[in-house]
């Protein structure tokens, strides 16, 4: 049960390097604890050691090998899907590709994929295999596996918002996405070119029947029930209006849009239950033939149909291969849920897609699952099985006994579940929903009664035409989910806001939680110590005084009494919630109130922090202020090239953060400590990865810079 941990340390070690490593020293590394292992083999394990150190000593080759494995996994999947990046900003420029994938916006418009053949101005080695455009034009005859014509603007993957923030450049490198852009006229559909392969025309023909049956599902049930109703059959949740998102997230129900272990077993228990029903019906099978075997198989194809259609996501795929191991159990009659069945899924998941491992889907899934089976595992050994069973005095007590153990199953569950993954909401949502268990407890039932049993009769009635019967109970269930979703998120204190924590924080936790879980021994209960010592160290964790926006368009400062205040600037809106976010702000910026036009003193020029600020910040907004501020202010950050003729000038007295710095470092957060300033930047945070590589600043030569301040002073 530790082998997907040891991997996931190899995984982690792998991503936290500040420097890529080679495929060789990869590879060496895990040949040397290969040989290690081969060495054990033959001589160690003969030699005249005791007992305790050779188990030592195996336990540690055991450890390295696998941490290695995980090492070299997460370096080879690095080099396969390697694929060029945007440089730099590209448009508008004219686009021809074959739209991959489409996704319905709820305000109108699409989210495409597009893998393009040729963008304007590149040279086919520089070509990105993927790019994601915004469509906001009327186009309704687009379909996966057209090809198009079509005018944009791409812009390269966008950096984290501040040091330690989600990392979307990551995100893209490992989807092979290598811009972000959207497009300025509406797109044209040309002639297809000559046949594609045969897996990308499958893969093209699946997602157009899955775009077809989300259209078709949102036709015959109009609103938002329809929008969730194909999010959970198709897993396309692009439609659904944020403020149903919102209101699901404050009452804890989003894991409901989350295709995952609880869908994935609905699903495949209908299947399961259907065709053993209809299996014991038949006498002469019944008694001859082992019809639960049947069962099985069927189940394990309809969660199959289930994981291709719904998109397959990384908590789709543990649920699946989690499923097929409960179901080849049945089908060897063995134990069907145990912790090792969960350890299974995690080592293949590692093994094929390490990057998972950082993946919000991926933590939460696995430590909700992980937490259940440990504790109904220990609740199988303790003596509260055997006090039920003694309570049922007769067959007329048996029932209303049922209902109660189910009540109190399903709030012990929610329970659990909700308390192992909260660690992961709050480190990357920096919320908590504080009545989840209310909510569940009521919109559970629906969910496992009504809404995915109506999925499964979708899924059957849909090739014949006669969905719209199965829809209907099934978007009456939805709608009593986002009823009981709305009512809960509008409770005083529905949602708790936290501040961001240190990764640190969050590894003593999750190491904590596999100690507490997977051990069975007493000293499991030293788990504990380690998540009390991760809590106490995000409880104590300093939050940066000054934040600066990676393109320098905005800035947010700390007061004498902690208060962060937010530059308003329209156009990095995005970076400024995101900054109040993990803060644990609700409110949007500051200076939509008038507070931060009252804290930052501004003009056509710059805006300066009061005097009796900390330290005195001036955000420059002309090139004219540069020369006064840099006399009179102890931070300075702009946008703007820093004149040549006042470098030597500002670098000796104050903090320069200008354009150049910008391109160089990306966002930055500084602290301000009794011993000066301590002084973080993406660059230095994200290292020099494949993601990360840093851009060659634009810093224009002399003359042309001259030119660029004559126009600013004009």
């Amino acid at each position: 049960m530790w082998i997907p941990v040891a991997l996931g340390l190899g995984i982690a070690f792998y991503y936290a390097l500040g420097v890529e490593p080679g495929l060789m020293a990869s590879l060496s590394l895990y040949a040397l604890f290969l040989l290690l292992a081969v060495f054990w083999q033959f001589r160690v394990e003969g030699a005249a050691l005791s007992s305790e150190i050779k188990q030592i000593l195996c336990l540690g080759v055991a450890a390295g090998l696998l941490m290695s494995t995980g090492f070299m996994a997460a370096k080879i999947r690095t080099e396969r899907v390697a694929a060029p990046v945007l440089a730099k900003k590209t448009g508008p420029v004219e686009v021809m590709g074959v739209v991959v994938a489409l996704a319905h916006q709820p305000a109108g418009g699409w989210k495409a994929i597009v893998a393009p053949e040729s963008i304007g101005g590149l040279t086919q080695d520089a070509l990105p295999l993927r790019i994601r455009l915004t469509i906001r034009q009327k186009q309704g005859d687009l379909r996966p596996g057209q090809r198009v014509r079509l005018r944009a603007v791409i812009n390269p993957p966008p950096g984290p918002v501040a040091p330690g923030a989600f990392d979307f450049a990551r995100q893209a490198w490992f989807r092979q996405i290598g811009g972000y852009g959207y497009t300025i006229a509406r797109p044209e559909v040309l002639e297809p070119l000559a046949r594609a392969p045969l897996i990308d025309r499958m893969k093209r023909r699946l997602a157009r029947m899955r775009m077809a049956m989300a259209e078709r599902i949102r036709t015959d049930l109009p609103g938002a029930g329809g929008a969730v109703a194909a999010a959970l059959l198709t897993g396309d949740r692009d439609a659904i209006p944020p403020d149903v998102v919102e209101n699901l997230r404050i009452a804890g129900l989003a894991h409901l849009l989350a295709i995952s272990g609880l869908h994935m077993a609905l699903v495949a228990g209908v299947f399961f239950a259907m065709i053993y029903f209809v299996l014991a019906a038949i006498e002469p099978l019944a008694l001859r033939y082992p019809i639960r075997k049947w069962a099985a198989v069927a189940g394990l194809l309809g969660g199959g149909v289930y994981l291709v259609l719904s998109g397959g996501s990384i908590s789709t795929q543990r649920a699946y291969i989690m499923l097929s191991l409960m179901f080849l159990a049945v089908l060897l009659d063995r134990p069907v849920v145990s912790m090792r069945t969960v350890a299974l899924a995690a080592t293949i998941i590692l093994l094929t897609t390490p990057e998972s491992l950082l993946s919000v889907s991926f933590q939460m899934s696995f430590s909700a699952v992980v937490a259940l089976i440990s504790f109904y595992e220990w609740r199988s050994v303790s003596r509260t099985k055997k006090m039920y069973q003694r309570e049922i005095l007769s067959w007329y007590a048996y029932w209303p006994q049922k209902f109660w153990l189910y009540g109190v199953g399903l709030a012990m569950t929610s329970l659990i579940a909700g308390l192992a993954s909260a660690p992961f909401a709050a480190y990357h949502f920096n919320r908590v929903a504080a009545f989840g268990l209310a909510a569940n407890l009521a919109a559970m039932p629906l969910m496992a009664g009504v809404i995915m049993p109506a999925a499964v009769l979708v899924f059957i009635l849909m090739p014949l035409g006669l969905e719209r019967y199965a829809l209907e109970p099934m978007g009456w269930g939805i709608d009593r989910v986002l009823a009981i979703a709305q009512h809960v998120s509008s409770w005083q204190s529905a949602e708790l806001l936290l501040p961001s924590w240190p990764q640190s924080a969050l590894a003593l936790m999750v190491m904590g939680g596999l100690w507490l879980c997977l051990w069975q021994r007493p000293w499991r209960l030293a788990g504990g110590g380690a998540i009390a010592a991760g809590l106490m160290l995000a409880v104590t964790y300093q939050p940066p005084d000054i934040l600066i926006d990676r393109d320098g368009a905005l800035v947010a400062v700390r007061d004498s009494r902690h208060a962060l205040h937010v530059l308003p600037s329209r156009k990095a809106y995005f970076t400024a919630v995101t900054w109040l976010r993990r803060e644990g702000q609700k409110s949007r910026m500051t200076g939509s109130d008038g507070k931060a036009a009252a804290f930052f003193s501004c003009d056509s020029l710059a805006c300066v922090t009061p005097e009796d600020a900390p330290v005195r910040v001036s955000y420059v907004l002309d090139p004219r202020a540069f020369e006064e501020d840099c006399q009179r202010a102890d931070i300075i950050v702009s946008s703007l090239w820093l004149p040549w003729r006042l470098s030597r000038r500002c670098h000796g007295h104050a903090l320069v953060i200008d354009r150049t710095a910008l391109e160089r470092n990306g966002a930055y957060a500084i602290w301000i400590g009794d011993h000066g300033l301590r002084i973080r930047n993406t660059a230095s945070v994200r290292g020099v990865r494949p993601w990360s590589v840093r851009q060659k600043t634009t810093h224009p030569p002399p003359g042309k810079r001259k030119h660029i301040y004559r126009t600013a002073r004009r």
